[in-house]
């Protein structure tokens, strides 16, 4: 923060602050990391996000072209308390650690945007009622899945997409279980919801 002195008046001038955050290497957060636009928000293999109550999303980002990557842990607790919530356009997500969301609607990731790309080769763990391990709702839509997705929890769901040219690639395990979850307890549990969508299963 800067001071100057025009006259008689004092006008106070603050730089802007980067919301850019890194969680290091042993590292513990117990608070919701926010990202806007253009900002960058890295978890490092050892750090860890942990989030207790309702609405306390792990990974909160809101705007455009924000880059998500974790290697640690997010773990979050409590209804609609999810992993990582980002809404905007041209957003990259990227979890090679740990996502594990408890609670009622507590998704592992969720997204609301066009031109995204999600990519999981560790694992989502996620245990509720309507929670999704990945549950994305746009345009021009890639989720590649090279780890496990595992739901536990009534009308729950691996991948839930919904929106136009939506592909799918899984080349890792997918499990839902809980009455009435969307495709039962098979290990391809995959919804789309849109025109000119593609699933590539692999796995």
């Amino acid at each position: 923060m800067k001071l100057r002195y025009l006259g008689a008046s004092l006008l106070i001038v603050c730089s802007p602050l980067l919301a850019d955050f890194t969680i290091e290497n042993g590292q513990t957060v117990t608070d919701t990391q926010i990202l806007s636009d253009g900002e960058t928000g890295m978890v490092e293999f050892g750090g860890t996000i942990e989030t207790d109550g309702d609405f306390n999303t792990g990974i909160f980002a809101a705007g455009n072209d924000i880059t998500i990557s974790s290697a640690g842990l997010i773990s979050t607790s409590g209804y609609a308390a999810d992993g990582i919530d980002a809404q905007g356009n041209n957003i990259n997500i990227n979890n090679s650690g740990t996502i594990f969301s408890t609670g009622n609607f507590s998704d592992g990731i969720q997204t609301f945007g066009n031109n995204l790309t999600i990519s999981n080769s560790e694992s989502i763990t996620i245990n509720g009622y309507g929670a999704q391990g990945i549950l994305s709702s746009g345009n021009d839509l890639i989720i590649d899945n090279k780890g496990s997705i595992s739901t536990t929890g009534l009308d729950s769901s691996g991948i839930f997409a919904v929106g136009n040219n939506i592909t799918v690639n899984n080349s890792g395990t997918i499990s839902t279980s809980g009455q009435d979850s969307i495709f039962g307890e098979t290990s391809d549990a995959v919804v789309l919801n849109g025109n000119h969508s593609t699933i590539i299963n692999s796995g």
